[in-house]
């Protein structure tokens, strides 16, 4: 199973932010798109080109209920990974929304049997008060087996997020997660709007120890935000996310 980029998950759980949500990570972070959203991510992990991870994301809101799509690739011509994801999300009371996921996920080695799986991801969000959220999701809640000739399954990931709106212009969040045969670790880290147009990230990643730095920019309807990474021993990881919002 392909991650998300854990510090686009934290911001995810801002209610102030306009960015498109990570909601690949918890579909029913889906409803706080309140019309159409289009998003392109690309990191460069420690700054190889061969770790690269190229995200596209797609959500629209409707009455009844919104709607996601995400496809994510990453690797090179030796090896990649494939994923694509669909996505719904309701609203079932005034304080709780309910999503639900399904991606499919393929991966391919030069000289290897090529590998495929489906699997799914639930979620839900709960709005405690206007200014705080908590989000719970669970990857994989069905163990899947659909690889070619190779018995194989996908680990299940629970996450806990919790985002707190102190001002407008004043975000802290945290995502606690549990990858299956891995250690707990967490996510922290806030948002400062300097203005309308743009914001600031600064946070920590504490399973490699990375602190995080980005920097986005409102050019009408589209963001435009550069982030870097940084690994105590693997260096910098540049991204570049550009997002529309209709």
């Amino acid at each position: 199973m392909m991650n998300d980029i854990d510090y686009l998950v934290l911001n995810s759980f801002s209610q102030q932010q306009n960015g498109i949500k990570a909601f690949s990570c918890n579909p029913a972070l889906l409803m706080n798109e309140k019309k159409s959203s289009l998003a392109f991510f690309s990191e460069r992990k420690f700054n190889l080109l061969d770790f690269s991870l190229n995200t596209m994301s797609f959500s629209k809101a409707f009455s009844n209920g919104n709607i996601g799509l995400a496809v994510k690739h990453a690797g090179n011509l030796g090896y990649q990974e494939n994923q694509l994801g669909v996505y719904y999300s309701k609203k079932i009371s005034e304080n709780l929304d309910i999503g639900l996921g399904f991606f499919y996920l393929s991966g391919r080695a030069s000289s290897f049997v090529n590998s495929f799986a489906v699997s799914t991801n639930i979620g839900s969000v709960i709005h405690l008060s206007p200014k705080v959220i908590v989000g719970f999701s669970v990857f994989n809640p069905i163990n899947y087996c659909a690889v070619e000739r190779i018995k194989q399954r996908i680990g299940n990931k629970d996450i806990i997020g919790i985002g707190y709106n102190a001002t407008n212009n004043f975000f802290l969040g945290l995502t606690i997660i549990k990858e299956e045969n891995h250690p707990l670790y967490f996510v922290s880290g806030i948002q400062y709007k300097m203005n309308k147009k743009a914001h600031f990230d600064l946070g920590i990643i504490s399973k490699s120890g990375s602190i995080y730095v980005g920097i986005g920019y409102y050019l009408k309807k589209i963001q435009i935000k550069c982030s870097f990474s940084s690994h105590p021993q693997l260096g910098l990881s540049p991204g570049l996310l550009l997002s529309s919002i209709e």
